[in-house]
């Protein structure tokens, strides 16, 4: 698989696992503004990603749950003020690493399987 393969499945794992996670949450508040969500989407994409490779060697299940609580603490601090109570509650980020790492983990075992 070529870089710009790659890439591409990298963006559309990334857009499925945000909109896996975020689609019926409700995780953002009445006033948060349309150029404040965007800047959340994008400020995820780039973190799930960022986490994920942290993934490309063994990681324990401590690790794991590190990885969730701090990104959940992250966009909370950082995103209070669009994020409904103030939170990006733990089982929002949960699925979203977890469906980013899924899809990456089908990506592998797909190539390793059918090459």
């Amino acid at each position: 698989m070529n870089s710009d393969q790659e890439n591409f499945l990298r963006n559309d794992f990334l857009t499925m696992s945000i909109l896996g996670a975020l689609g019926r949450s409700r995780t953002y508040s009445k006033s948060a503004s349309d150029k404040t969500k965007i800047e959340f989407l994008n400020t995820l994409r780039v973190k799930l990603d960022e986490v994920s490779r942290k993934y490309q060697s063994t990681v324990t299940e401590e690790n794991h749950l590190s990885n969730i609580e701090k990104l959940s603490d992250e966009f909370s601090s950082s995103f209070a003020d669009c994020l409904r109570n103030r939170r990006f509650r733990i089982g929002i980020a949960q699925k979203a690493l977890n469906l980013y790492l899924k899809y990456l983990w089908e990506k592998v075992m797909g190539s390793n399987l059918y090459s």
